[in-house]
């Protein structure tokens, strides 16, 4: 039994004295659970800094945006001036180096990272369809029983076969036996073996819960058999199946989860890894209008929380380290966030907060966490949050004991686990503790029984041993270098080239106008100096070589490398060159060839990303309360269209070449 401090009132004050100690958590119990928290969220962030993944990231997302040590220079100081002179020229705060060499970087990553995950996302994203049905799962019993042809007996007796309406095309009986029921009875409930009649099946059950009517005067009439009833249960479940389908895709549709999903496949296609989160609780308010009785409009504002989906930066997810390929392998996972001291300071008005301890973290102030200022992505420098008076927020999805739980729910609410939510044999409960510093604000109940994390993680390409995969931003590390090697080294020497090494005897020859300047048309004296040496001896020219051409040999590998390197190649971006097939055979190769790595991905989409997502929306819709129990029941999930998806599309492409072939009468078609 569960003790609140309401019950307590009517207790003599020496008992509530006594008890009062027990049931109120000290700041040391709260500081205590914090602390451990923030030792396995150290713990994820210190293995994730030093696993070199984050060096990696780094380096992908400044090849996409076009940065290197050759150039960053030209990306830092970017503080403008203007003097205040009205003709004062605007200016930067640090004056750029004098280089003498090129420093562009040509994008080669971005060109590519944009046509894969354009091209992706059309194909996995369709705005009319959905990459995953549901069906029935019947029993065995059923499966066997659609074959059992027997008739199903009754009546008062047991022994008179059950008759039902004939359907079309169906030869009716010739004379129904005496006193047979003119109905079939429903189908059989759950626990009852079929082809069992219930107790009064003159009038049974519709599947909604109605009665059924009784068939018109006169219809035919056939034997009920045992495969009959069995038919009808499996329709039964594939109706239900289908309405869950569209409620869960619903779901997913209000929560644009079209638009979510792009950014997570731009983030995978750029540096490895995608990340998705959901089902998770989201208030969704809708507005509802209707005709007043005295002829006006009522508007009525509905709040209704539903489950939805966002993406999450890969940036601000550490899972527990001994997690491997599979983030779900692991025992918790941190989300990290931040906020403002305004956005800190409105939590105590939100419900389940425990507000001293927000008084708590606004006393302290930041506190960015000394692993995380080590490594970050270039939109988030070192000590962002701080400098920003911002608050780093943790969301830990993990295990806690339930006195651990108890203390945190009483703090904030004073109320203990209420034991129909949490039963009281159950020692540890899926929790999701919000932390702001080091501090808990806040801790509830994982909505999924199965404590299943609320994030999927989509890579471009599977990393051995590591959760984060590898993405086209690395796949391009080495092409790239090259192509920017090379083009530096054509405008070096392009500069270079385009003028000429003029050697100048000065004691052999003077400016007329005292410069020492090349201008057109220009007069030059003749000193006494030299006599009779010639005023050609006094000049030289010399030429720099240009190596345009070997340098194009080297960007024209570059391209290359690029295009095996991510199994792309140019023709798929709608590209073509001298290697591009001209003949139809040759360019349906090219193309059969070019989409193996659409399949590969579409597979791994819906492993990583369809199945895990669309099975955490099933188990919400079960557990669901305002989901009816007509949508309920067991069923199998395909969450495999999304190669479907694919061949959809491929196909699509040869369809467009086959009507030139149909003019053609060579091929008769």
């Amino acid at each position: 039994m569960s003790l609140n401090k309401e019950d307590l009132a009517d207790l003599p004050d020496d008992v509530r004295d006594m008890i009062t100690p027990h049931l109120d958590p000290t700041i040391e119990t709260l500081d205590a659970i914090g602390i451990a928290i923030a030792k396995k969220r150290d713990e994820a962030v210190t293995a994730r800094s030093s696993s070199g993944i984050e060096t990696i990231w780094e380096e992908c997302e400044e090849a996409y945006i076009g940065i290197d040590d050759a150039n960053r220079g030209e990306f830092g100081g970017g503080r403008w001036t203007k003097s205040m002179s009205l003709n004062g020229p605007v200016t930067t705060g640090t004056p750029k180096p004098a280089n003498t060499k090129s420093s562009l970087f040509l994008r080669l990553t971005a060109r590519y990272v944009d046509a894969g995950k354009a091209k992706l996302a059309e194909i996995l994203l369709p705005p009319n369809d959905k990459a995953f049905s549901m069906e029935g799962s019947p029993s065995p019993d059923l499966i066997k029983a659609k074959d059992d042809h027997s008739h199903v007996l009754g009546g008062p007796d047991g022994k008179t076969p059950l008759m039902r309406a004939a359907k079309p095309g169906e030869a009716p009986a010739a004379t129904p036996p005496p006193g047979s029921p003119m109905m079939a009875p429903a189908p059989s409930p759950p626990g009852q073996p079929v082809g069992q009649s219930p107790p009064a099946p003159a009038m049974p059950a519709a599947a909604g819960g109605g009665s059924v009517p009784a068939p018109a005067a006169g219809a035919p009439m056939v034997p009920l058999t045992v495969s009959d009833l069995a038919k009808e249960n499996i329709e039964l479940a594939d109706k239900k199946a289908k309405a869950a389908e569209t409620r869960i895709y619903d779901w997913m549709v209000s929560s644009k989860y079209n638009r979510e999903m792009r950014k997570v496949i731009f983030d995978s296609a750029r540096c490895g890894p995608g990340v998705i989160k959901g089902p998770v609780p989201k208030i969704k308010r809708g507005i509802a209008v209707s005709k007043s009785k005295s002829g006006g409009v009522d508007i009525q504002i509905r709040e209704d929380t539903k489950p939805s989906v966002c993406w999450v930066d890969f940036w601000n997810c550490f899972p527990d380290p001994a997690c491997g390929e599979n983030i779900h392998e692991g025992d918790y996972f941190f989300e990290r966030d931040y906020l403002s001291q305004r956005g800190v300071r409105q939590l105590k008005k939100l419900k389940g907060y425990v507000e001293s301890q927000i008084d708590k973290v606004i006393a302290e102030g930041p506190v960015t966490t000394k692993s995380t200022n080590t490594s970050a992505a270039p939109s988030k420098l070192d000590g962002e949050a701080q400098k920003k008076g911002r608050f780093e927020v943790w969301y830990y999805y993990g295990v806690l004991s339930r006195e651990e739980m108890n203390c945190v729910q009483f703090a904030a609410t004073g109320k203990m686990l209420d034991p129909n939510d949490v039963p009281e044999d159950k020692k540890q409960v899926y929790a999701i503790v919000t932390m702001i510093n080091s501090t808990i604000v806040r801790a509830t109940i994982n909505p999924l029984d199965s404590g299943n994390f609320p994030y999927q993680v989509m890579n471009w390409q599977r990393r051995t041993g590591h959760w984060a995969g590898i993405g086209m931003g690395e796949q391009l590390r080495a092409p790239q270098r090259m192509l920017n090697a090379a083009v530096r080294a054509l405008l070096t020497n392009a500069g270079k080239s385009a003028g000429s090494q003029i050697v100048v005897d000065q004691g052999s020859i003077r400016p007329a106008n005292g410069s020492w300047d090349l201008s057109p048309d220009k007069i030059w004296y003749k000193t006494q100096d030299s006599p009779g040496q010639s005023v050609g001896d006094a000049f030289e020219i010399h030429e720099i070589p240009n190596v345009t051409d070997e340098m194009l040999k080297i960007i024209d590998l570059a391209m290359k490398q690029a295009e095996e390197a991510t199994s792309i190649p140019l023709v798929t971006q709608g590209q073509t060159d001298t290697t591009t097939p001209e003949t139809l055979g040759g360019m349906q190769l090219q193309d059969t060839n070019a989409n193996q790595l659409l399949r590969d991905i579409g597979w791994s989409f819906d492993d990583n990303i369809t199945e895990p997502l669309v099975n955490d929306f099933y188990e919400w819709l079960l557990l669901d309360p305002d989901v009816p129990d007509e949508e309920k029941g067991d069923f199998e999930i395909n969450a495999h269209g999304s190669i479907t998806l694919v061949e959809r599309s491929i196909q699509d492409q040869v369809l467009i070449q086959l009507p030139t072939l149909a003019l053609n009468p060579a091929y008769n078609l």
